[in-house]
C-alpha cells in the first residue's frame, strides 16, 4: 500500500565531509551497521565549492534541481558540468570529486544505492495541471513531486496509484531492484 511523506517528514542531515547539510527525503537502513544505508534519497542545498564525501560501496545518482549548477572535477583530470535544471550524472561513490560551483548557492536531488543490495534507475516525468499519470511498479518505487509543496509517494511492487497533478510538476521516479543473495 502506497504511502506519503511531506516536507515536514524529511530530515536535514550533516554531509558526511562535514561540508555542510542534506535535507533526506527517505533512507533504507542497513540491518548490520545503523550508521550506513542501503538506499537514500535527499536534496542538497550547495553553498558552496569543496570536496564530495566518499561513500565506498555506493553508487550515486546527482540532478540539478536550481540555480547556476556545478563542475564536477575528478582525479583524473576529467570533469562533468551540470548547468541545466534537471542536468544528471551516476558515478561511484568512490570516487574522489571536488564540487565547483558554477555561481552561488544550487539545489540537486541524489540518490544512493548500495551496490551490493541493489541498484536504482531515476526517470522524469513533466506534467500538466490536471494532467494524470497512472502507476502500478513492478518494484519499490518512489516518486518525489518537486513542486509548490514537495512529498515523497512511497510504493510498494503492484500497488496502484494514480496521481492528477493540482499544478505543473516534475516526477522524479525512483524505482530500486533488490539484488538477490
Amino acid at each position: 500500500m502506497s504511502n506519503i511523506l511531506y516536507a515536514k517528514d524529511f530530515k536535514d542531515m550533516p554531509w558526511e565531509n562535514g561540508g555542510g547539510t542534506t535535507r533526506e527525503i527517505y533512507q533504507i537502513a542497513n540491518e548490520s551497521d545503523k550508521n550506513k544505508f542501503y538506499f537514500r534519497i535527499s536534496i542538497a542545498q550547495v553553498n558552496q565549492s569543496g570536496p564530495f564525501s566518499v561513500f565506498p560501496g555506493i553508487d550515486r545518482f546527482l540532478m540539478l534541481l536550481d540555480g547556476k549548477g556545478f563542475i564536477l572535477n575528478f582525479e583524473d583530470k576529467s570533469n562533468v558540468k551540470l548547468v541545466n535544471a534537471f542536468d544528471s550524472f551516476e558515478f561511484e561513490g568512490e570516487e574522489k570529486i571536488q564540487c565547483e560551483l558554477i555561481d552561488k548557492n544550487c539545489i540537486d536531488f541524489n540518490v544512493m544505492t548500495d551496490r551490493s543490495w541493489g541498484q536504482s534507475n531515476v526517470n522524469l516525468a513533466h506534467l500538466k495541471m490536471n494532467q494524470i499519470k497512472k502507476y502500478q511498479p513492478k518494484h519499490q518505487t518512489f516518486l518525489y513531486l518537486y513542486q509548490t509543496s514537495p512529498k515523497l509517494i512511497v510504493l510498494e511492487p503492484n500497488d496502484k496509484y494514480e496521481f492528477k497533478a493540482s499544478e505543473n510538476v516534475i516526477v522524479i521516479e525512483v524505482e530500486i531492484t533488490k539484488t538477490s543473495h
